[in-house]
């Protein structure tokens, strides 16, 4: 390998990490400039999460175009400690196989990662742990102590870019909870017939959404179930998280668990890129299933399990990728003689999954209250 000028790898990553707010857009320009003059074909944004003793990867880029992955991981009590002991000092680590390593081979093998070499770079801003920045290489020791040198002169200018970009990513986060607020102001949570005819839907979504159980609507096409999900989530303690929508009806079979739960890349011919599936996408909020009853049975069973494990396999991954999700499903057949009704609540045929039922009335039956509701917001 070539000699590496201190001072212009210096500069140039610099600017590279200081180009963009956006985490990934910044570390795939220094991932490309760094790749020509060292072994490199990752790098990884993590920070440690102490209140919740956790790992989370908060940016991942990759040479082969992988797609972008947000990972949290619950450590041990042991890890924990060694994490909460450190030293609060710029500090940079080579590891010659990920897999093997005392500290990060419990977070790589867990997502099924490749044997590979990495320099881990501990980010401080006076005193304070930003994070953590990882260059990867597949194979065994690339990295040695004068590539370790250079890693730790970028130390200062990468904290700051990367506690920057987390900032904005607040910011935003922030921006976005408040129009949301003003858009539930502005339209609200009403839906027609409300205080009529859906009277006892409404009473009844309001009481499910303060729960975090999952919730079976009943109803033909067409009675606004979806209008109903969007506002149990609305009014649901994950309100600020994703709410993903899938019609079940419309996914091929062929393609089911590729939508579902995501792939590994070469999990099948076309798969040239690792792929995160609705479920995933949905972490931390809400999936809402609509026409759950187009799905062919063993797609069932195993929505099942997800229900009660909590975890999800891509299609062609050895790990499983635990979730905290909330699920609402949606019928358009009735199956009530497929169910048992207990407390209230409604076991399925498996008896694990734990249901609310909310039963909308047809749009047809309630024709007569639509021209008054209309009426009064237009008013």
């Amino acid at each position: 390998m070539a000699h590496i000028d201190a001072k212009e790898f210096f500069r140039e990553f610099t600017l590279r990490i200081c180009s963009s707010l956006d985490i990934e857009k910044a570390l795939e320009r220094c991932l490309d400039y760094i790749s020509g003059i060292m072994p490199a074909d990752k790098l990884l944004f993590s920070i440690y999460k102490p209140e919740i003793g956790a790992i989370e990867i908060v940016a991942k880029v990759a040479a082969e175009n992988e797609e972008p992955e947000h990972l949290i991981t619950a450590l041990p009590p042991h890890l924990r400690q060694y994490m909460e002991a450190l030293d609060p000092q710029p500090h940079v680590r080579i590891v010659e196989n990920i897999l093997e390593d005392d500290m990060i081979g419990f977070i790589t093998k867990k997502f099924d990662f490749e044997a590979s070499s990495a320099m881990i770079s501990r980010l401080m801003i006076e005193g304070n742990l930003v994070g953590y920045l990882c260059v990867c290489a597949q194979g065994k020791g690339h990295y040695n102590e004068d590539l370790a040198e250079l890693w730790k002169l970028i130390n200062e200018p990468t904290a700051i870019a990367l506690a920057n970009s987390l900032r904005y990513r607040e910011l935003l986060d922030e921006d976005n909870r408040y129009y949301r607020e003003r858009l539930r102001e502005v339209s609200g949570t009403e839906i027609v017939g409300g205080h009529s005819g859906l009277k006892s839907v409404v009473e009844k979504v309001r009481k499910v959404a303060t729960l975090d159980s999952p919730v079976l609507m009943l109803g033909e096409t067409g009675v606004g179930k979806e209008v109903i999900a969007n506002m149990i989530h609305d009014l649901s303690d994950r309100r600020n998280k994703p709410l993903i929508t899938v019609n079940c009806g419309a996914i091929p079979d062929t393609l089911l668990d590729s939508e579902l739960f995501g792939h590994e890349r070469g999990a099948f011919t076309g798969a040239l890129s690792q792929k995160r599936g609705r479920f995933e996408r949905a972490d931390r909020g809400t999936i809402f299933l609509d026409e759950i009853g187009e799905l062919p049975l063993q797609a069932q069973t195993r929505l099942l399990r997800v229900l009660q494990s909590h975890e999800i396999e891509r299609v062609g991954g050895m790990a499983p990728i635990p979730l905290d999700i909330r699920v609402i499903a949606a019928i358009a057949t009735h199956i009530r003689g497929a169910l048992e009704y207990a407390d209230g609540k409604i076991q399925g045929p498996g008896g694990a999954a734990e249901l609310l039922g909310v039963n909308p009335t047809t749009l047809r039956s309630r024709m007569d209250r639509l021209g008054i509701q209309f009426k009064k917001r237009k008013a």
